[in-house]
């Protein structure tokens, strides 16, 4: 890796819609610069440039490999698939790694991933921003410190236009995408499902429906957990609206989530607004430069990514298997 200078030398590699969250956070930190960007789509950096005018003279690669001599990290934002072999390079260049979700598409890969990552004293970030986001870092805090009780029930239902809006794209290309919307927009719930709570889900038994493309579109999941909890999980990408819904239910109380999020404290069923403390947000890319420079922890390591694909491919397993239960194994 290049000696580093005054500024973290970022490059973006992908540079689609997605591309753009993480390109406005970095471009409003003063301690970092983006100085390259890699794509293989002209039309991509084309539009890229145009959203973003202060990149207008950023040198472009069609191929990621050409940037990874010359930067200090890099952010990647490509399809699915190709995580694995973009983030082993850059990790073998010594380059700290901002990669979004799914990590990897195989707990196998995931692992080798975090297992580079850890060899290197590379800091590698998985894209999972709702770590940064003050309303579930709220129910995180709230079931840790047994301000709910014991977790009896979390139920979960995910509703978007998935399969309408990205027909046709590489997402519900198997070859590109790994799997189809438990694998994307899905995998922000699996990643919630294996972090909010204090315990670990040990065994799922689903059903899933592909509704005629090559990826799983709708989900049905029951999942237990090792300290008794159970739950439901709905992945619906056949909806004709977008929506997420949460119930969390624990013996001293519930925690609602629609859009807004409430609190049942109380035996009469009595809904209670959560006034979420201030200043609690950040950005999952800042949490990311802020721990390259020694300011932070990661919210979301490599060790996250390998849990997320470890849930997601024992539901795949247990969907192909008719609803057969499949135990999840653990990560020892």
């Amino acid at each position: 890796m290049a000696k580093r200078k005054e500024k973290l030398r970022v490059a973006l590699i992908g540079c689609g819609g997605i591309s753009g969250r993480h390109a406005q956070a970095l471009l409003a930190d003063k301690r970092v610069e983006i100085t390259r960007l890699a794509d293989i789509s002209p039309k991509n950096l084309k539009r890229f440039k145009e959203r973003f005018p202060d990149l207008a003279n950023v040198p472009e690669h069609k191929d990621y490999r050409e940037v990874l001599d010359d930067v200090d990290a890099v952010s990647i934002a490509t399809p699915h698939t190709l995580h694995y072999e973009q983030a082993m390079a850059a990790l073998d260049h010594g380059l700290h790694v901002l990669c979004e979700k799914p990590l990897a598409c195989t707990v196998a890969r995931a692992k080798k991933i975090a297992e580079k990552a850890k060899q290197k004293h590379r800091k590698l970030q998985v894209g999972y921003q709702r770590k940064a986001e003050s309303q579930f870092r709220y129910i995180h805090d709230q079931i840790r410190s047994g301000a709910l009780g014991k977790l009896y029930f979390v139920s979960v239902v995910l509703s978007q236009q998935w399969l309408y809006l990205h027909k046709g794209s590489w997402r519900q290309n198997p070859a590109l995408s790994g799997g189809g919307q438990l694998n994307d927009s899905g995998s922000h719930v699996m990643d919630m499902l294996v972090w909010l709570f204090n315990q670990k889900p040990v065994q799922v038994s689903a059903f899933s429906d592909n509704r005629g493309t090559k990826v799983d579109i709708d989900s049905a999941v029951n999942i237990q957990f090792d300290k008794g909890a159970l739950g439901s999980v709905a992945i619906i990408a056949t909806a004709h609206n977008w929506g997420e819904v949460w119930h969390i239910v624990g013996s001293k109380g519930t925690l609602l989530v629609d859009g807004d999020l409430k609190k049942i404290s109380e035996v009469n069923g009595k809904a209670e607004d959560v006034v979420l403390p201030k200043q609690e947000s950040t950005h999952i890319t800042t949490n990311w430069v802020d721990a390259i420079f020694g300011k932070a922890k990661l919210l979301s390591p490599a060790e996250a990514g390998v849990e997320v694909i470890r849930l997601t491919e024992a539901i795949w397993k247990s969907a192909a298997a008719g609803g057969k239960p499949v135990r999840i194994r653990s990560a020892s």
